[in-house]
C-alpha cells in the first residue's frame, strides 16, 4: 500500500454504495467494492413463519417496496461500484484473490496490445526501408506474408500472453493513476514511439541482411546469365556483394527476388516472435525466469507460429533455393532472433526506470 500511498493514488475503496457522498471516491479508485446495505434483504429467501408474520410486526421499509422494485433501486444506487458485496463476511473473503486476478488479468492484457503495436511498428518499419536498401533491386512484398503477419502469427502471439500468470511485483509497476500530468506527461508518446523504433533496430536490419545475402546468391544461382549481360561480369567468379552492387538490377524482378523477400520477411517474423519473450513479462528481466510456467499457452502458440513460418516458407520458395543459399545466411538467421531478444531486454532497463514506481523503504 505504501507504493500507491506515496504517489496519492486510491487502489482500493471498500465503503457503503449507497451514498452519493462516496461516488467521487470509487469513481477514482482502481477498484472499488460496495458494501450493499440491501443484499441481505434482496437475497434472503421469504420463510413461511416471515410470510405468516403480521405486516404490522415486518419493517415499514420491507413492506414499502417490492423485492424487484429493490433491486432496481439497489443497481442504480451502486452503479459506481465494481462488485456489490454483503456485509458479512462471506461476501469480503475472497477480495484479495479478487484483486490479484483483476491485476494479473490487467497486466497480461495490457502487455499484448503493446506488443501488437510494436510488431505493426517492427513491419512498417521494414517495408518503410525497403528504398533505402543497400541493393539497387528493391524487396518485392508479398500480399500473402503480409496477411500471414497481421492476421495470423502477431493475433496468436498476442492473444496467448494475455493467459499470463499473476507477476508478484505487479503492483510495482502500476502506472500513476490520478496524475493526469504524470500518467502521459509531455513527451512520453515521443519516448513510447523512441522505444518502439530503437526495439524494432535489430529486426529490421537482420530482415534486410537476409534479402541482401539471399538475393545477391539466388541471382547467381538462378540468373547467371541475365547478371553477366546487365553487369558485365563473370558469374562463376563473382559473389552476392556484386550483384547488389550492380546497377542495372533497379529493375529486375524475378524468382530471385520474390524467394529473398519471403526470406526477408520470415526473418523478421522470427524475430518478433522471439522478442515476445521480452514483452512476456513486462518490465521483469526474463533471465531466470520460469517462462513456461508463467504461460505455457505462450509457449506452445509461439512455436506453432515458427512451425508455419517454415511451413509457408517450404511452398513458396522456388526450388532449390536453400541449396544455393551459402552457411552463413542460416547462421544469421537463426542467431540474430536471439540478439533481438537480448537488445530487447537493454532497452527495457532503461524504459524501466521510468514505469516502475518503487516502495518506501522502511
Amino acid at each position: 500500500m505504501n507504493v500507491f500511498q506515496d504517489h496519492h493514488d486510491t487502489v482500493l475503496s471498500l465503503g457503503l454504495s449507497h451514498l452519493s457522498q462516496n461516488d467521487n471516491v470509487f469513481n477514482s479508485s482502481a477498484l472499488s467494492f460496495g458494501n450493499d446495505v440491501l443484499f441481505d434483504d434482496m437475497h434472503h429467501p421469504i420463510t413461511v413463519e416471515e410470510s405468516s408474520e403480521p405486516i404490522e410486526t415486518r419493517s415499514s421499509f420491507k413492506s414499502s417496496l417490492h423485492r424487484k422494485e429493490l433491486l432496481f433501486v439497489s443497481k442504480i444506487a451502486s452503479h459506481s461500484c465494481v462488485f456489490n458485496l454483503s456485509l458479512g463476511q462471506s461476501g469480503l473473503i475472497n477480495i484479495a484473490e479478487i484483486i490479484a486476478e483483476g491485476r494479473a488479468a490487467l497486466t497480461s492484457g495490457t502487455t499484448s496490445g503493446i506488443f501488437m503495436v510494436y510488431a505493426g511498428v517492427a513491419l512498417t518499419v521494414t517495408v518503410l526501408f525497403c528504398p533505402l536498401s543497400a541493393s539497387t533491386a528493391m524487396p518485392v512484398i508479398p500480399a500473402s506474408v503480409i496477411a500471414l503477419y497481421i492476421q495470423v502469427l502477431v493475433p496468436v502471439v498476442a492473444l496467448s500472453m494475455a493467459f499470463s500468470k499473476n507477476n508478484e511485483t505487479a503492483m510495482t509497476i502500476v502506472p500513476p493513476k490520478n496524475d493526469q500530468s504524470i500518467t502521459f506527461a509531455a513527451g512520453e508518446c515521443t519516448r513510447i514511439i523512441f522505444h518502439f523504433i530503437f526495439r524494432s533496430v535489430i529486426p529490421v536490419g537482420a530482415s534486410h541482411l537476409i534479402f541482401l545475402i539471399a538475393f545477391g546468391s539466388l541471382v547467381l544461382d538462378f540468373d547467371p546469365d541475365i547478371f553477366e549481360e546487365l553487369c558485365d561480369m563473370d558469374a562463376t567468379i563473382s559473389d552476392w556483394t556484386d550483384v547488389i552492387r550492380c546497377s542495372n538490377f533497379s529493375t529486375y524482378v524475378g524468382e530471385a527476388s520474390l524467394s529473398a523477400s519471403s526470406l526477408m520477411l520470415a526473418e523478421l517474423s522470427l524475430c518478433v516472435i522471439a522478442q515476445s519473450t521480452s514483452f512476456l513479462l513486462g518490465n521483469a528481466p526474463i533471465l531466470g525466469s520460469d517462462l513456461m510456467g508463467k504461460n505455457r499457452t505462450w509457449f506452445i502458440s509461439s512455436l506453432c507460429c515458427v512451425a508455419i513460418v517454415f511451413i509457408y516458407l517450404h511452398f513458396t520458395l522456388q526450388s532449390g533455393s536453400l541449396q544455393a543459399l551459402p552457411w552463413y545466411l542460416f547462421l544469421i538467421a537463426f542467431v540474430f532472433p536471439l540478439v533481438s531478444v537480448v537488445f530487447c531486454e537493454i532497452v527495457k532497463k532503461k524504459d524501466k526506470r521510468l514505469i516502475r514506481r518503487k516502495s518506501r523503504e522502511a
